[in-house]
């Protein structure tokens, strides 16, 4: 169809370009005006048919395509997660089977594309998780095991002397006072023992790592231990000389420990002795006048229920050493034996701190 602008082509002379038209029927071209000499324009056309045709042929390809690259993209989508999942499947199997089982003696292997990522994080705290668990289920067993021996004897010894005062009783036949008096005083000692020894394995099964801890003075929790020591020191005079350090850490469970360690220095030292405590640098030593403890056992003197040829005779029951060790080590510190100068035992325990500003 011929425009305005085609007769202006044509009278002036001017280049119009190319533009869109339609035929009577409705057929769109593609149309060029170039100008004619004398007054005259040359229209050309191009039927844009084909060019729809390949358009739309296009658009099917590009449609099936997009269809194809979407369903490979899910496939895979689903591989890589497979593949990324596969740890955590394995975790889950673990997982499943230790509360399946109880059995806590499995470890995971980190897989080698997953050496930096969450999924090694992740498989790492397992393994140190389960190691925990299975170190604490030895513990316990182990704590079950030596407190069951060890309550076996005194409870025989408990059980013989009281059947012996019951079947006197029951008979007529009345103890003399002297054995009489001698039964009582060994079953309130046996009673006695007891007690210790049960609450001494109260304090290791309920000691927790884990629990509140705040920032204290050592040399106050030093004094508080001194206080509660000398009540019973008796003519046993505990000379201190602290210096102040600071840490972090459970004021309880290291009054415990300083207790038992005076304790010990009380228990084994002779009337008139004295007991040294110094604290410099977050290491406390207290040094006692007794018989000593020989090097070849001065390691067993914190293993359970160990107790020296010395210390078999007095009340005790061979877990206040392993508490002081606990106490340490969950502290991030240290406890040793040596000889002190007067040849009594020397007890060095080393906790990390500052000095207070």
């Amino acid at each position: 169809m011929i425009t305005d602008a085609d007769k202006a082509v044509a009278r002036t002379g001017a280049t119009a370009g190319v533009r869109q038209g339609t035929t009577l029927d409705g057929q769109q071209l593609r149309l060029r005006v170039n100008p004619l000499p004398g007054g005259y324009a040359l229209v050309t056309a191009r039927s844009l048919g084909a060019t729809h045709e390949v358009l739309r042929r296009l658009r099917g390809i590009l449609f099936l395509l997009s269809i194809v690259g979407a369903f490979a993209a899910l496939g895979l989508g689903l591989v890589v997660a497979r593949a990324g999942l596969r740890p955590l499947a394995r975790l889950t199997g673990a997982v499943e089977n230790v509360t399946r089982t109880q059995d806590l003696d499995v470890q995971i292997e980190v897989p080698a594309g997953h050496r930096r990522d969450e999924v090694a994080r992740l498989t790492d705290a397992f393994n140190s998780m389960v190691t925990a668990l299975a170190q604490a289920r030895t513990r316990q067993s182990q704590l079950i095991a030596d407190a069951g021996h060890e309550l076996r004897t005194p409870l025989t010894s408990l059980r013989t002397n009281v059947d012996l005062l019951v079947r006197s009783e029951k008979t007529g036949r009345v103890l003399p006072p002297d054995q009489r008096d001698a039964l009582l005083t060994s079953v309130t000692a046996q009673l006695e023992e007891m007690t210790a020894l049960v609450r001494e394995l109260v304090i290791l099964a309920h000691e927790d790592p884990g629990a509140e801890r705040s920032t204290l003075r050592l040399d106050d929790v030093l004094d508080q231990a001194v206080q509660r020591v000398t009540r019973r020191a008796g003519e046993r005079p505990i000379v201190v000389e602290a210096e102040p350090w600071e840490l972090v850490g459970d004021a309880g469970a290291l009054e415990r420990a300083l207790v038992n360690v005076l304790g010990n220095a009380v228990r084994f030292s002779p009337p008139g002795s004295t007991i040294t405590v110094h604290l410099s640098g977050g290491v406390v030593t207290v040094a006692d006048a007794g018989p000593g403890v020989p090097a070849a056992d001065r390691d067993k003197v914190f293993d359970r229920f160990w107790r020296g040829d010395d210390a078999r005779g007095t009340p005790g029951s061979g877990l206040g050493m392993v508490i002081v060790t606990d106490a340490a080590t969950t502290h991030g510190g240290t406890v040793r034996m040596d000889e002190a100068p007067a040849g009594g035992a020397l007890v060095v325990l080393s906790l990390p701190g500052r000095r207070p500003g």
